[in-house]
């Protein structure tokens, strides 16, 4: 609770800001709690930018040397500053629900775009007995003050109304998610692509393995113990081609712990867009994680390496969508290894076609337009 209660206190003190008269033209943008200018938020501000409305954008960053593009004010996330800007802008944008922010005014417009696709772990509601005390207070007001929240498909809008805590008016907006509409655009693939594999010297001959888990509560890292050689010697061979693989650590795991000098793999977890690494990967390899829903977009091939599956699901419950994933799910490095020698294509594709058809998907590469078409319509 202390963090709730530092946040209250602070909330008391700025509590003057509301009184203020709030700015029309004024929206304030967070990701992942002032983590830098990316995700969801950072799609819809740079659509808002181009549609050229004459608004003042201001985005929270802990890292005033963050990157934005011209036509954004940064202001440094939590300080009294933000909180100002907070308190008297028409419109706020966020993805995650427990950011350092005034309370709500009542002619504000709030949208949560949440920082996922649809996925397999139980969240919110259904998992409220191992929440902290904090954040549940500070979700339960989140689902309250929402204005809008953005879906990726008919799935997560189920979820959402199930377990998000949500007012009744909220509007749930079935547009797709805005981080997402670049896989639509194939010379926006193209262009990205290129520019990762100049960054981490990496030809397109070569054959990119993204590994993507997510984070484990109890903050083990036990479980990335994926045998980096063996993987990359099997796809060698499979694939005939050299190998690279890159590793992405979820934000919340200290990466510290991964130690390397092998040229083969990068660690790109400092990589500011994830998004952006799909596009330069030709096969991911993920755990639980909702980023092998994204991957599907780009029709390329997926395994899910688990081998902490028994201790992570008495920990964090699983839905019971995880047994139709049409994903290639191993839970050993010999059966990863094994997997990936007799993979066939036919047969994978046959499956995420059938899992598509079942699962109505919502993006279609222009939800960062219908968002900010949306919060234009509040103003």
């Amino acid at each position: 609770m202390k963090r709730y209660y530092k946040l209250f206190l602070k909330r008391l003190m700025f509590y003057p800001f509301s009184w203020l008269p709030l700015n029309k033209r004024k929206l304030v943008f967070d990701n992942f709690g002032g983590r830098g200018y990316g995700d969801n938020p950072k799609y819809i501000a740079d659509e808002l930018l181009k549609q050229d409305k004459n608004l003042d954008i201001v985005w929270l960053t802990k890292d005033m040397s963050t990157s934005v593009p011209d036509g954004i004010r940064k202001v440094r996330y939590g300080s009294w500053r933000a909180f100002l800007e907070c308190s008297t802008a028409k419109v706020w944008v966020d993805n995650i629900r427990n950011s350092d922010r005034p309370w709500k005014r009542k002619k504000q417009i709030y949208l949560q775009t949440w920082h996922g696709s649809y996925g397999v772990k139980l969240v919110e509601q259904d998992v409220e007995s191992t929440l902290s005390k904090s954040y549940l207070i500070m979700a339960k007001y989140d689902g309250k003050i929402s204005d809008g929240i953005i879906s990726s498909c008919q799935l997560q809008t189920e979820q959402f109304k199930k377990s998000f805590w949500l007012n009744d008016n909220v509007d749930v907006l079935e547009y797709g998610l805005p981080r997402n509409d670049d896989f639509f655009h194939s010379e926006k693939i193209t262009h990205l692509n290129q520019i990762v594999r100049d960054r981490y010297s990496i030809s397109l001959d070569e054959l990119v393995v993204l590994y993507m888990p997510t984070f484990r509560d109890d903050g083990s890292t036990k479980a990335y113990n994926l045998d980096y050689d063996k993987v990359i010697n099997s796809f060698q061979k499979f694939y005939n081609k050299k190998v690279r693989v890159l590793i992405r650590f979820h934000p919340n795991v200290d990466n510290t712990f991964f130690k390397n000098d092998d040229e083969r793999l990068i660690n790109v977890t400092d990589y500011p867009d994830p998004q952006d690494l799909m596009f330069a990967a030709d096969i991911m390899i993920s755990d639980y994680s909702s980023a092998p829903t994204d991957f599907m977009l780009l029709n390329r091939v997926i395994f899910l390496y688990m081998p902490d599956y028994e201790e992570y699901t008495k920990l964090r419950p699983l839905n019971q969508d995880f047994n139709n994933l049409p994903f290639i799910k191993c839970y050993t490095n010999l059966e990863l290894v094994e997997q990936i020698s007799r993979f066939s294509k036919i047969d994978y594709y046959k499956c995420v076609n059938d899992y598509k058809l079942k699962n109505r998907q919502f993006d279609d590469g222009n939800a960062a337009m219908k968002s900010a078409e949306w919060i234009v319509n509040q103003l």
